[in-house]
Protein backbone atom coordinates (compact mmCIF):
# COMPACT_ATOMS: atom_id res chain seq x y z
CA UNK A 1 0.00 0.00 0.00
CA UNK A 2 1.50 3.32 -1.06
CA UNK A 3 1.23 6.39 1.10
CA UNK A 4 1.58 9.98 0.08
CA UNK A 5 4.88 11.15 1.51
CA UNK A 6 4.57 14.09 3.87
CA UNK A 7 5.79 15.25 7.25
CA UNK A 8 4.49 17.33 10.13
CA UNK A 9 7.01 19.03 12.44
CA UNK A 10 5.83 21.23 15.30
CA UNK A 11 6.89 22.15 18.83
CA UNK A 12 4.63 20.90 21.61
CA UNK A 13 3.50 24.08 23.34
CA UNK A 14 4.86 24.67 26.82
CA UNK A 15 7.64 22.07 26.46
CA UNK A 16 11.03 21.67 24.85
CA UNK A 17 9.66 18.79 22.73
CA UNK A 18 9.42 18.80 18.95
CA UNK A 19 6.82 16.44 17.45
CA UNK A 20 7.47 14.91 14.03
CA UNK A 21 4.95 12.75 12.14
CA UNK A 22 6.09 10.96 8.99
CA UNK A 23 3.69 9.64 6.35
CA UNK A 24 4.88 7.38 3.52
CA UNK A 25 8.39 6.83 2.22
CA UNK A 26 11.13 9.26 3.20
CA UNK A 27 12.34 10.76 -0.06
CA UNK A 28 15.37 13.02 -0.54
CA UNK A 29 13.05 16.05 -0.71
CA UNK A 30 11.24 14.97 2.45
CA UNK A 31 14.54 14.45 4.23
CA UNK A 32 15.49 18.05 3.47
CA UNK A 33 12.04 19.26 4.55
CA UNK A 34 12.24 17.37 7.87
CA UNK A 35 15.67 18.84 8.60
CA UNK A 36 14.62 22.40 7.76
CA UNK A 37 11.35 22.23 9.70
CA UNK A 38 13.14 20.70 12.71
CA UNK A 39 15.77 23.45 12.70
CA UNK A 40 12.97 26.03 12.53
CA UNK A 41 11.13 24.35 15.43
CA UNK A 42 14.33 24.28 17.52
CA UNK A 43 14.75 28.01 16.98
CA UNK A 44 11.08 28.60 17.85
CA UNK A 45 11.54 26.88 21.20
CA UNK A 46 14.44 29.18 22.10
CA UNK A 47 15.28 28.42 25.71
CA UNK A 48 16.02 25.95 27.23
CA UNK A 49 19.09 25.20 25.19
CA UNK A 50 18.35 21.47 24.79
CA UNK A 51 15.36 20.01 22.98
CA UNK A 52 13.77 16.58 22.81
CA UNK A 53 12.22 15.09 19.70
CA UNK A 54 9.35 12.64 19.36
CA UNK A 55 8.98 10.94 15.97
CA UNK A 56 5.74 9.16 15.06
CA UNK A 57 6.57 6.49 12.45
CA UNK A 58 3.34 4.48 12.59
CA UNK A 59 2.39 5.69 9.07
CA UNK A 60 5.95 5.86 7.72
CA UNK A 61 7.20 3.78 4.83
CA UNK A 62 10.74 3.12 3.66
CA UNK A 63 13.60 5.38 4.70
CA UNK A 64 16.43 6.21 2.32
CA UNK A 65 19.96 5.66 3.60
CA UNK A 66 20.59 9.41 3.12
CA UNK A 67 17.72 10.14 5.51
CA UNK A 68 19.22 7.79 8.09
CA UNK A 69 22.52 9.69 7.79
CA UNK A 70 20.71 13.01 8.27
CA UNK A 71 18.96 11.56 11.32
CA UNK A 72 22.35 10.54 12.71
CA UNK A 73 23.59 14.12 12.18
CA UNK A 74 20.64 15.40 14.23
CA UNK A 75 21.42 12.91 17.02
CA UNK A 76 25.01 14.14 17.19
CA UNK A 77 23.90 17.72 17.93
CA UNK A 78 24.55 18.81 21.51
CA UNK A 79 21.24 20.66 21.50
CA UNK A 80 19.24 17.42 20.98
CA UNK A 81 18.90 15.75 24.37
CA UNK A 82 16.62 12.74 23.70
CA UNK A 83 14.69 11.25 20.79
CA UNK A 84 11.60 9.11 21.33
CA UNK A 85 10.54 7.03 18.35
CA UNK A 86 6.95 5.82 18.20
CA UNK A 87 6.57 2.75 16.02
CA UNK A 88 5.97 -0.96 16.01
CA UNK A 89 7.74 -2.20 12.89
CA UNK A 90 10.36 -4.90 13.61
CA UNK A 91 12.80 -3.47 11.04
CA UNK A 92 12.63 -0.05 12.72
CA UNK A 93 13.37 -1.57 16.11
CA UNK A 94 16.34 -3.54 14.74
CA UNK A 95 17.71 -0.55 12.83
CA UNK A 96 17.55 1.76 15.84
CA UNK A 97 19.09 -0.82 18.15
CA UNK A 98 21.92 -1.33 15.65
CA UNK A 99 22.35 2.45 15.33
CA UNK A 100 22.61 2.88 19.10
CA UNK A 101 25.31 0.21 19.29
CA UNK A 102 27.37 1.36 16.29
CA UNK A 103 27.17 5.12 16.87
CA UNK A 104 27.53 5.02 20.64
CA UNK A 105 24.72 7.59 20.84
CA UNK A 106 22.32 6.40 23.51
CA UNK A 107 19.64 9.04 23.51
CA UNK A 108 16.89 7.14 21.65
CA UNK A 109 14.09 4.87 22.81
CA UNK A 110 11.14 3.24 21.03
CA UNK A 111 7.60 3.55 22.34
CA UNK A 112 4.15 2.27 21.43
CA UNK A 113 2.27 5.42 22.47
CA UNK A 114 2.76 9.16 22.76
CA UNK A 115 2.06 9.48 26.50
CA UNK A 116 4.87 7.05 27.42
CA UNK A 117 7.22 8.74 24.97
CA UNK A 118 6.53 12.21 26.39
CA UNK A 119 6.92 10.93 29.97
CA UNK A 120 10.40 9.57 29.12
CA UNK A 121 11.37 12.79 27.36
CA UNK A 122 10.41 14.81 30.44
CA UNK A 123 12.54 12.67 32.82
Amino acid sequence: MEHESKVIVEPIEGTNIIFQKVFGDTTADMDKEIYEKTEKAILAIGNPYTVNIIVDTFDAGKTLSKARKSFNAVLQKDRVNKVAIMGNKPFLRAMLKFHRIVSGVDKMRIFENKDEAIAWLKE
